[in-house]
């Protein structure tokens, strides 16, 4: 199968590492010559141009450029046929998205947006308890330090910082938010504050809080880049327990009368997660309805920026 990259930044070189170590495909990458991203420390064919890309004429398009340029670079592959796996998020704001949407129902296309932790052991754990048990109420953070994630680069020149890129807590961890919509979906609403506290960003919020209402209960979200603590974490309240996971470390801590009463450790290597959900995107190669095809994803995509922008402008 020949498969093409528009971004080959780390997320979209290990992906088409994986690929390669999979086996069964050619690669080709779409590049301009304004990339700042690291060369590969592997083979794949470079095209500069739409007429380059038509001539070899790919099935499938990695979408892992920059989150601004995601729905344009969707739209001209799905224009040409191409299946989709697009790297969350769906993108930076919705324009041009309902013409994706468009696209990709009258073609009949296969996507996926990708969000990689749905395949982490921790959250199928989770996933799995609350099929069975209706927790009272989720809490779930995410916090780190935004200057910490990526040694030796600015971080003011990354697009986590700026809004003209797509950046900002929530976009940039957004995994946190399709956790309530996977474990609780679908989301109905979402409330609570978002801004910049800090002066890690340029122009962008840099904290959130979210309360989110769904079908099937009620959550919130604290996401920070502002914390000199990592945490990444899930906390369920049942009426007979509380359980607690902690994404960093792969554990789930359960708790009864504030006493620890299971220890669970699911840990998982960063390239196995990754392989998972790329095995689970080639078994759903023909299949359009996938697990967060662009049209599922898109209903959460747009409450997110409707949160974002009601904040943006006050």
């Amino acid at each position: 199968m020949k498969v093409i990259f528009f971004g080959l930044g780390s997320i979209g070189q290990r992906h088409a590492r994986l690929l390669i170590k999979r086996g069964g495909h050619e690669l080709f990458a779409f590049r301009t010559h304004h990339s700042d991203a690291p060369e590969p420390d592997f083979p794949i064919e470079v095209l500069h141009s739409w007429e380059e890309i038509d001539a070899v004429n790919p099935q499938v398009a990695f979408i892992t450029n920059p989150t601004s340029l995601h729905i344009a670079a969707a739209k001209d592959c799905a224009l040409r046929g191409m299946s989709l796996f697009i790297e969350k998020p769906l993108g930076a704001s919705t324009e041009g998205l309902d013409e994706l949407l468009n696209i990709v129902q009258k073609k009949k296309l296969v996507t996926y947006v990708a969000y990689c932790l749905r395949f982490n052991p921790v959250i199928l754990y989770l996933k799995e308890m609350l099929s069975k048990e209706q927790c009272c109420h989720m809490r779930i953070e995410a916090a780190s330090y935004l200057p910490a994630w990526r040694q030796g680069r600015d971080h003011k020149k990354s697009y986590s910082s700026n809004r003209n890129l797509g950046g900002g807590v929530i976009f940039d961890l957004s995994h946190e938010i399709d956790f309530v919509d996977f474990f609780l979906g679908p989301i109905q609403r979402i409330d609570g504050q978002c801004s910049q506290r800090g002066d890690v960003t340029v122009d962008v919020e840099d904290c959130a809080d979210m309360q989110i209402q769904c079908a099937g209960g009620f959550a919130t979200v604290h996401l920070s880049f502002l914390s000199h603590l990592n945490q990444r974490k899930v906390t369920l309240y049942f009426s007979q327990k509380t359980v607690v996971a902690d994404l960093i470390n792969n554990t789930v801590y359960t708790y009864q009368n504030n006493v620890l009463a299971q220890q669970e450790n699911l840990a998982i290597e960063r390239d196995e997660l990754y392989m998972r959900q790329l095995d689970f995107f080639l078994a759903n190669k023909d299949n359009p309805k996938m697990m967060n095809n662009v049209l599922d994803a898109s209903a959460l995509f747009k409450k997110i920026c409707e949160f974002k922008e009601k904040h943006d402008a006050a």
